[in-house]
């Protein structure tokens, strides 16, 4: 009878123990899962920085662009007025 009973204790423990192993995989499945998406999350926000990165060089550019054509314009302006007042 002893022996019964321990049997039945060891199967009850047996099969908590398999619960508490259960659970723990679960919970290191949630934590593998949060850090894959915390990875995901910052590698897209790394993409999306040096997308940022490559328009405002493109905007920098064009505004350069933009300055030289505008001082151009405006040395052409200059020299169309100068010529002006030479000839009155």
């Amino acid at each position: 009878m002893d022996y019964e009973l321990r049997i039945k204790m060891l199967e009850v423990e047996a099969t908590h123990l398999k619960e508490m192993q259960a659970l723990q995989r679960a919970r290191q499945d949630t934590s593998d899962d949060r850090h894959a998406t915390a990875e995901r999350l910052i590698l897209e926000s790394l993409e999306m920085s040096h997308r940022h990165d490559a328009e405002i060089a493109v905007i920098r550019e064009l505004l350069a662009d933009t300055g030289r054509k505008l001082d151009q314009l405006t040395d052409a302006i200059l020299r169309e007025h100068s010529n002006g007042r030479t000839k009155t």
